[in-house]
This record gives structure tokens, sequence and C-alpha cells, in this order.
């Protein structure tokens, strides 16, 4: 079964161009340190978390359920949105993004993280 890096992996950029970093892909942020737990939504199984910073980031994150088909979230843009809005801080749960046969995985992913970002041009001026 295709998990979400799978479909993630083909699919064709827009304007046909992919990032090659985390910096130019978040080019606002300084700092991440994140932490995804995964459990299974109830069913007392829970997985080791996943760390990933700046440093050692992957945008996505594969849901550990072997019944579910394209599981896993979209860590990249959920990065995106929270840096569009400047969060420093933040904890979520997300459900898998995948399908346990004809039904939705009941996996769920709690992220945690903390975010500094680069001064922007607008925070050297100062106001007299």
């Amino acid at each position: 079964m295709d998990k979400l890096s799978d479909i993630y992996n083909r699919q064709t950029p827009i304007f046909n161009s992919k990032v090659s970093s985390f910096c130019e892909a978040y080019p606002t942020i300084e700092t991440l340190n994140l932490e995804v737990k995964e459990d299974s939504g109830g069913l007392g199984r829970a997985y080791p978390p996943i760390q990933l910073t700046e440093r050692k980031f992957d945008p996505i994150v594969n849901c550990h359920n072997s019944l579910c088909n394209r599981g896993g979230i979209n860590i990249g843009r959920i990065i995106h949105n929270k840096a569009f809005n400047k969060n420093t801080q933040f904890e979520e749960t997300y459900y898998c993004e995948g399908q346990e046969n004809t039904r939705s995985c009941t996996h769920r992913f709690v992220v945690t993280a903390t975010v500094t970002y680069k001064p922007s041009e607008s925070d050297s001026f100062e106001t007299s």
C-alpha cells in the first residue's frame, strides 16, 4: 500500500520546481523544534515520537498503520501555515489523511513545535 510520502514524491511540483532545502522552503524560519507523536486513535498502540528540526526535516510523516493506504500527515503544509501566521509555539492534533479500506484511518498525530523567525527588514527600523 502507498503511504503519503509515496504520493508526495510522485507529484509534479507547481511550476516544475522543487525546493532543495528547508531554508529555501521556509525562508523566514530561523529554528524549528518539532515533535510528532502518533497513536492508533484509541486502540491502545503508541509509536516512538519523531523529532524534526530545521536541519533534519521531512515534509511528510507516514502513518504506521499497515492497513492504511496513502496515510500520514503533511508536516510541510502545517509549517507553511504556521509560518504564514508567525506562530512561535503550537500543539495540535491532526488525523491521518489515509484510508483503511472504505473508512478513514483512525490514527492521530499530535504535533508540538517551537519556532523562531529571522528578523525581518521591518524589524530593523526604529520608530521615533
